[in-house]
């Protein structure tokens, strides 16, 4: 999806959601002295293209945007909203 739908914000590199761990985590390096330990642990996580629209994230629907009178707001209650506004625009407009 990422760049395909006219609300997703263009944006380079891609950028990604990581999700949750699904392995275990591997030690790749240790480095130790008296001052401080370093660990390079590798990890595998669930992760997708992030599809942000500025207000919502296309790859996350489930997401909703929390207004300034504390309700919530899904994408699709958005769109709806959007669309009606620019229905009551034309209409003023004819």
């Amino acid at each position: 999806m990422a760049w395909e739908h006219e609300d997703v914000v263009k944006h380079w590199p891609p950028k990604v959601i990581v999700g949750k761990q699904v392995g275990e985590e591997r030690v790749i390096l240790v480095e130790e002295n008296e001052s401080v330990a370093v660990r390079l642990v590798e990890v595998d996580c669930e992760w997708m293209f992030s599809n942000p629209t500025g207000l919502f994230n296309l790859s996350i629907p489930d997401k909703a945007f929390r207004t300034p009178n504390y309700q919530a707001m899904t994408y699709e209650q958005f769109k709806t909203l959007v669309r009606k506004q620019r229905l009551a625009e034309q209409a003023e407009g004819d």
